[in-house]
């Protein structure tokens, strides 16, 4: 891997956000899920840029699957690396912030303890 242009790898994210937003949008969330594994799982600078809206398609994919836990933990990561937003990053944190108290709620009350 040291062979490949770090230029070419850092410019293929946006490929790779298109794919997940695509794939959300056709509704298919397992598509979704895995496209968006790499921005979880190598987090490049590059990669980091595209957290607010990955993350976001991530928990919604998560949920539409039924994987709650995913979802929790994903808001979850989302409303921290947002712990001092600005501009769209507001709206991004506190929409987070809702989903995750909304699914926090329904666990505690439904006696699943995630």
């Amino acid at each position: 891997i040291e062979q490949v242009p770090v230029a070419l790898v850092a410019s293929l994210w946006p490929l790779q956000f298109a794919r997940v937003r695509y794939a959300a949008a056709s509704e298919r969330y397992r598509e979704a899920l895995d496209a968006s594994e790499s921005f979880v799982r190598i987090a490049a600078f590059v990669d980091q840029a595209a957290w607010p809206q990955v993350l976001h398609l991530r928990a919604d994919a998560a949920l539409e699957v039924g994987d709650t836990a995913l979802a929790i933990n994903t808001y979850a990561d989302l409303v921290q690396i947002l712990s001092r937003p600005d501009g769209a990053g507001i709206a991004a944190r506190e929409r987070a912030a809702r989903a995750l108290e909304r699914l926090r709620g329904g666990a505690a009350g439904s006696g699943d303890r995630r």
